[in-house]
């Protein structure tokens, strides 16, 4: 995936996901307000039916910086304003997460 920055519009690099060789689609994507993080819900690689993957990543360098193991099958992303990071899987299960930074 090709990642702008924020900041200033500039192409930044591109984001890697789980495996590169798996081809895993982008499901869901979020930016928390600070425009500090970015979190990409990768989706199963080719071939593969063993779920969605979270990252979260530096948003001004492009690098990963945590992989949280959601444990079930993660369907929507979102930032709170305060940067809080709301997960939400398949069985309507919400889950809040504290990114540290």
């Amino acid at each position: 995936m090709v990642w702008f920055s924020p900041k200033n519009g500039k192409l930044q690099g591109r984001l890697e996901g789980p495996s590169e060789k798996e081809k895993a689609p982008v499901v869901a994507i979020a930016a928390s307000a600070d425009g500090k993080l970015l979190a990409v819900l990768w989706g199963p690689g080719a071939g593969k039916s063993d779920g969605t993957r979270l990252r979260l990543y530096d948003a001004d360098s492009g690098k990963e910086v945590a992989a949280p193991e959601c444990g079930q099958q993660v369907s929507a992303v979102a930032f709170s304003p305060k940067g809080t990071l709301a997960t939400r899987d398949d069985n309507g299960v919400v889950t809040l997460w504290e990114p540290v930074r």
